[in-house]
């Protein structure tokens, strides 16, 4: 194998900031060969995953505990129903062939812990860690106990989700236009019908009834450098669009 030649050069910090094409790589100094990372796939081909909510027969392993306890990055994608957005919904992901959709992606330090907390929350309720924003809360907020929660109706409210009608995001009007959209348990609908202030939980439980009709899954990569894993959580949005359940574009 023939060297590769590299060209190595100071750049001043006051640089830094108008330096667009800087991409992280691995460099393997016995070769002098530069490996690039590579980005997955809308599809997610070649990254770990398992159904959260696959039915285990016995005693057997839950498919949760098949996730490592390591740093890295991660993806939640399932056919449910997921109707409404916390961003700005300029670009989102596109439906794989199996008809699944990212719905979420992230960094953590602990994956099986990260995914326990999205998808199996047996809690999600005001003031607890945050999480997948899709099944509502149906009691009222505990005043002066800061949350996580985001709202999904409120009158007043200007950071309402953006709700998916004749195929578009768009910002509610009125509460009609958040109950036909979302996709909501008998017991959410009615609770959002009599109530003008429903947040959504902080994770939801993927075994309950209203979500095992669907398939949901965590995806993920190890990856034990901070820096990489921010740089792949970010690249991964530029390229394949920002999952609807993701309130912000980059960074935290």
């Amino acid at each position: 194998m023939d060297a590769l030649a590299l060209k190595f050069d100071k750049l001043g910090l006051g640089e830094l900031s108008r330096v667009k094409q800087f991409a992280p790589a691995f460099l393997d100094e016995k070769t002098s060969t530069v490996f690039t990372i590579e980005i997955p796939s809308i599809s997610l081909e070649g990254v770990s995953s398992v159904q959260i909510n696959q039915r285990v027969r016995g005693r057997g392993a839950q498919p949760v505990e098949g996730i490592p306890k390591t740093a890295g990055c991660y993806w939640v994608y399932t056919d449910e129903p997921v109707n409404h957005c916390l961003n700005a919904a300029k670009k989102n992901p596109s439906r794989m062939d199996s008809g699944c959709v990212v719905v979420y992606n992230g960094v953590t330090t602990n994956l099986q812990s990260r995914a326990k907390e999205h998808l199996l929350r047996e809690s999600g309720l005001y003031g607890e860690m945050s999480g997948l924003g899709v099944d509502l809360i149906c009691e009222a907020p505990k005043e002066g106990r800061s949350s996580h929660a985001k709202c999904a109706w409120a009158p007043s409210s200007r950071k309402l989700p953006k709700v998916l009608i004749d195929g578009a995001y768009v910002r509610p009007r009125t509460k009609d236009d958040v109950l036909k959209s979302l996709h909501l348990s008998a017991a959410e609908r009615k609770y959002l019908e009599e109530n003008d202030v429903v947040c959504f939980k902080n994770g939801i439980n993927a075994r309950e009834p209203k979500h095992m009709r669907f398939k949901w899954y965590f995806g993920w990569v190890e990856c034990p450098d901070d820096n990489l894993r921010g740089y792949i959580e970010r690249k991964w949005r530029e390229t394949h669009g920002v999952p609807v359940l993701c309130s912000y574009t980059a960074g935290r």
